[in-house]
C-alpha cells in the first residue's frame, strides 16, 4: 500500500489509513433482437493519479437472446496492483433487447362485381430476423374495414386486425391493402 497517497489519521496510538473509494457505473444500453450489441461503456471515478486501473464491460446477450433484460458487468483490469488501496463500488447495467416490429401487410385483391361479399383476404408478415419466419408466430389475423361487406364496384380498405397475434420477440404493425371490385 502506498501510504504517501492515502488518507491517514491517529485513533488512540494507531495510525488509520483510509481507503479512496472508486466506483464504476455500468452504462445502461438497448438494442432490437437480432441486431448484434452495441458497445457497452461505463467510467471509473476515484482512481488516483498514477493508478492504471481500468474496465472491461460485458454481457451474456447476443444476437439471438431472447427479448428481455440483461445485465452489463464490470471487469476490473489493474496491472500494477494498486486495487487494494480502495473501496471499490460496481454499479452494473442492463442491455434491454426490445422486440422487432413485424409487418402485417393486407394483401390487395380484386374480383369482378357479383353482388356478393368477398372471404378470400390474406396477409403477408413481412421483417423476420435471425432466418425466421411466421412459424414463430401463433394466432391469427382478423379483417375489418369497408372491403368486409363491400358489394359494389370500387377500391374498398382491407383493415387487417393484429390482437390475434403472438411472438415472443416480435411486436405487429397492420398495413391495410385494397379491395378492387371491378364492374361487370
Amino acid at each position: 500500500v502506498d501510504a504517501d497517497v492515502l488518507t491517514a489519521s491517529f485513533a488512540n496510538g494507531k495510525v488509520v489509513v483510509t481507503p479512496f473509494e472508486l466506483v464504476v457505473s455500468v452504462n445502461n444500453q438497448s438494442r432490437v433482437y437480432g441486431a448484434v450489441n452495441p458497445t457497452l461503456t461505463g467510467s471509473v471515478t476515484g482512481v488516483q493519479p498514477g493508478d492504471n486501473i481500468t474496465a472491461t464491460y460485458s454481457t451474456p446477450a447476443n444476437a439471438s437472446s431472447v427479448a428481455g433484460d440483461y445485465a452489463i458487468t464490470a471487469t476490473l483490469l489493474d496491472p500494477d496492483t494498486k486495487l487494494g488501496k480502495y473501496n471499490v463500488t460496481i454499479n452494473n447495467g442492463t442491455l434491454t433487447v426490445n422486440k422487432v416490429a413485424l409487418t402485417v401487410k393486407a394483401d390487395d385483391k380484386s374480383k369482378t362485381y357479383d353482388g356478393a361479399v368477398f372471404s378470400g383476404f390474406t396477409s403477408t408478415i413481412s421483417g423476420f430476423v435471425n432466418g425466421e419466419n411466421d412459424s414463430v408466430v401463433s394466432g391469427t389475423v382478423s379483417y375489418s374495414g369497408v372491403a368486409t361487406t363491400a358489394v359494389n364496384a370500387g377500391s374498398h380498405v382491407i383493415t387487417p386486425v393484429v390482437t390475434g397475434l403472438g411472438a415472443a420477440n416480435y411486436t405487429f404493425t397492420p398495413v391495410n391493402g385494397t379491395l378492387t371490385v371491378n364492374a361487370k
